[in-house]
């Protein structure tokens, strides 16, 4: 079931705007129960070579920031892949340091482990101006796929897994299956390739809107922030029935 979720997730972000002789640094947190790390990492490596040649560099976010610029100086590395407040965090570090870093070049960014707000958006794009910033896709450890990030994917817009995943997003007060584009509901996950633990309608923690019509493969839908099952602190998820 891992391998078959990890697989799928990397055809999802070969569909993005990574591209063959892509160096990534892997920045997601790594230990203490965490999947990210491992998952981006695994899910790189189910990408054909024969697709597009990529090479990964297994840093984890907990490095140090100094050490994390010099590994991405020393080894070429044009793509950072990590959670946005803790790339931002780092970049930081890199402005007050550039002196000593004068070869370092990051062309993309993927994140994931949270939204990442037009602030945060700008701020990347003043520190490297022509920098691609993409989500690296939409996935939980309970409840699988949610949705991949395409090369026509505006922030926030992901498309579905079509054949791994089903979404739907319901009306947050009757529970209405919602068709129609640009209504806002919850979202719904039932995944098709669990079956030791199947996931059937299970509540995401996220609100979202159809923006393409009903029927076309890998439905395009735009996530519109958290919804009232769960508020997100940081690293962790608070559920309100548990206050």
């Amino acid at each position: 079931e891992w391998e078959s979720f990890t697989r799928a997730f990397g055809w999802g972000m070969s569909e993005g705007i990574l591209e063959s002789g892509d160096r990534i640094g892997n920045l997601f947190y790594v230990g203490d129960l965490y999947a990210s790390f491992l998952f981006i990492k695994d899910s790189l490596q189910f990408i054909p070579a024969e697709k597009m040649k990529l090479a990964q560099f297994p840093i984890a976010g907990q490095t140090d920031h100094m050490q994390i610029l010099k590994i991405l100086e020393e080894f070429d590395i044009n793509v950072i892949v990590g959670v946005p407040s803790a790339i931002l965090t780092m970049l930081e570090k890199y402005t007050q340091n550039k002196d000593q870093f004068q070869k370092l070049n990051i062309e993309k960014i993927l994140f994931g482990g949270e939204a990442l707000y037009e602030d945060q958006h700008q701020a990347l794009l003043k520190i490297f101006p022509k920098l691609k910033i993409s989500s690296i896709g939409c996935a939980s450890v309970d409840g699988g796929l949610i949705g991949y990030s395409g090369r026509d994917c505006a922030n926030g817009e992901h498309r579905e897994f079509s054949g791994s995943n089903i979404i739907e997003i319901v009306d947050p007060d009757t529970n209405e299956v919602i068709k129609e584009k640009n209504r806002v509901g919850r979202v719904l996950l039932t995944n098709l390739t669990r079956k030791l633990m199947p996931i059937i309608r299970y509540p995401a923690g996220d609100l979202a809107m159809w923006i393409k019509e009903e029927g076309v493969p890998h439905r395009k839908f735009k996530l519109q922030g958290r919804s009232e099952e769960a508020a997100r602190l940081g690293t962790l998820s608070a559920y309100f029935q548990d206050t």
